[in-house]
């Protein structure tokens, strides 16, 4: 067999929704069939080209030995088993793939060649995963079939073909939570009632806009004392957005909190990761002694409170940038009407109406005096 060489190419791609282009390195080679064979590498302003040759001649190492050199597609088993080798995912997103692989797609597809799987056999694994009693909801269904399609396309990037999962759509409704009703001194006076922890994690979601995850990894050195901003790692989002940080605002009463609970500078986590593990039942206790009705998902809730609420003061673009997420992800998910616009409202309903009413009583008393002064001026008359 004729030993593959894998070429170091650039490309660019510009996304339609915002405009930004992005380039980025990319790897072709001849597939077995001698089609075409493509795999993108990164974004070139993270990876210089010498660490994208070295990622070339490591595709080719794999190519020209292993799974890859026997010319024919592998069965899933097999596949499985090249993936976990060469996959580079977090340790958590792993950990969740092998647990979908190897409960519910091996047993059921595991002997199968690849190549041989169709959209009717996907469909089918799709219909008796809904029958498993570990299975409660249609979300649970399609963050399995998320999974089984990942690992179809990196087959198809190898051997060519189609992914018989990508064409299955499901349709799954979230039920977004409401946008708690809540000011800056009502965020205050919740985090007021935790523990050191618990204060600067509520504030920090909930003034600031955080996520539970950043707030879990945030030090001292990443507060900007002297311009009033925090340096947020982009642990989440790097991967698409291409930056590693993000500046936010940082407001008075957040900064007041941070200085109070500041004990020692340095690299120490501003909260320490043990607190957060139960995060929706610890802070639904803290927001029960504060006197509030605790709502769904607390600190998600905040942070969506704090994009609501920062819209009505900045440009939508500022928010945006400071709370780490596109335009079409806060309108899916962080745009919400406050609820005291509904209060504005029935306040000016509820003046109107008293306004009218008083206008009203105001028509029959005029009425009244007009009738009883033409009463008195013909009763002479009428006596004559």
């Amino acid at each position: 067999m004729q030993e593959v060489v894998v070429h170091l190419c650039e490309n660019s791609v510009t996304n339609r929704k915002t405009g930004v282009t992005h380039r980025y390195w990319q790897a072709q080679w001849g597939g077995p069939s001698g089609q075409p064979m493509r795999k993108s590498l990164g974004n070139m302003t993270k990876k210089s080209r010498r660490e994208a040759e070295s990622e070339c001649r490591r595709i080719a190492r794999e190519i020209n030995s292993g799974i890859l050199a026997r010319g024919q597609c592998p069965t899933l088993e097999q596949w499985v088993e090249h993936h976990r080798k060469t996959r580079k995912v977090k340790p958590s997103t792993a950990a969740q793939q092998d647990a979908s692989i190897d409960t519910y797609l091996s047993p059921r597809l595991g002997h199968r060649r690849m190549d041989s799987v169709t959209t009717v056999d996907a469909k089918e694994w799709v219909a008796w995963l809904r029958t498993q009693p570990t299975i409660k909801s249609e979300w649970t269904v399609s963050a399995h079939l998320r999974i089984a399609s990942a690992l179809w396309n990196s087959c198809v990037e190898s051997f060519g073909g189609q992914n018989p999962f990508g064409s299955i759509r499901l349709r799954v409704s979230r039920k977004t939570p409401a946008v708690p009703n809540l000011t800056e001194a009502d965020v205050v006076k919740i985090a007021d009632e935790g523990n050191r922890d618990w204060r600067v994690a509520i504030a920090l979601c909930g003034l600031a806009g955080l996520r539970r995850g950043e707030v879990a990894v945030l030090t001292w050195d990443r507060i900007l004392w002297d311009q009033n901003r925090i340096l947020v790692p982009q642990s989440k989002t790097e991967g698409s957005t291409g930056r590693e940080d993000r500046s936010c605002l940082m407001v008075e009463p957040l900064a007041r909190i941070l200085l109070e609970a500041r004990e020692t500078a340095g690299r120490e986590p501003l909260v320490t990761r043990a607190h957060l593990c139960n995060s929706s039942r610890d802070a639904k206790a803290v927001i029960i002694r504060a006197g509030f009705v605790p709502w769904p998902k607390p600190l998600q809730s905040l942070r969506r409170w704090r994009a609501s609420t920062w819209r009505q003061q900045y440009p939508a673009d500022v928010v945006n940038r400071w709370l780490g997420h596109s335009q079409q992800v806060a309108m899916d998910h962080y745009v919400d009407v406050p609820e005291n616009y509904y209060k504005i409202e029935a306040e000016q309903t509820s003046a109107h109406e008293s306004a009218l009413a008083e206008m009203k009583r105001e028509i029959e008393r005029l009425k009244a005096q007009l009738g009883a002064r033409d009463g008195a001026e013909t009763s002479p008359a009428n006596g004559n």
